[in-house]
């Protein structure tokens, strides 16, 4: 694979799908690609979901999944160093750039890299320029309009009903945000 986090987030839904299926057998297959070549947003959407999971089984098993995570990333960053906090505040300073550019009818499909620079204060476009906003939620309403806005209520509508196949849905929409 060319770009490792993408084959880490396809891993994760793949991985998702085979225990929303119950095709424990096949499981084996995606680990390799989710411990060696981990992505945030993969990684995000994997705990999320199963934290989901593990909610609608039990709030306290989940409270005790949670703080064993909040352990784990604390431990992580403070201690071993390895939590790059700057990515992270450039990220938002992306997204900060990107609202600034929202327009009621949008700038067209594919403009975000020829139009961001026009309202990018935080992120110099002189030393990068970036392709899109790492959120298809912004990305879509930068170029499409503030009107886009009106495909949330049907992704709510789609998310309300009870089914096994929403983890899919829930960890394809968390990887689309980032």
């Amino acid at each position: 694979m060319v770009n490792k986090n993408i084959y880490c987030e396809i891993s994760v839904i793949i991985f998702i799908c085979l225990l929303v299926y119950q095709l424990y057998w096949w499981i084996p297959i995606t680990l390799p690609a989710i411990i060696l070549s981990p992505s945030r947003a993969g990684l995000s959407a994997l705990l999320i979901c199963g934290f989901v999971y593990i909610y609608n089984i039990s709030k306290l098993i989940a409270l005790g999944f949670l703080v064993l995570f909040a352990s784990l990333c604390s431990y992580y960053f403070y201690f071993k160093g390895i939590f790059n906090i700057g990515s992270i505040i450039q990220r938002f300073d992306l997204w900060y750039d990107t609202i600034r550019g929202f327009t009621i009818f949008g700038s067209g499909v594919g403009s975000y890299e020829l139009l961001f620079p026009k309202n990018a204060t935080h992120i110099n476009t002189l030393i990068e320029r970036p392709k899109y906003a790492h959120n298809d939620i912004l990305n879509i309403i930068f170029e499409f309009g503030v009107f886009s806005i009106l495909l949330i209520p049907l992704l709510w509508n789609v998310l309300k009903f009870k089914c096994k196949e929403n983890y899919i849905l829930y960890g394809i929409l968390i990887m689309s945000m980032f």
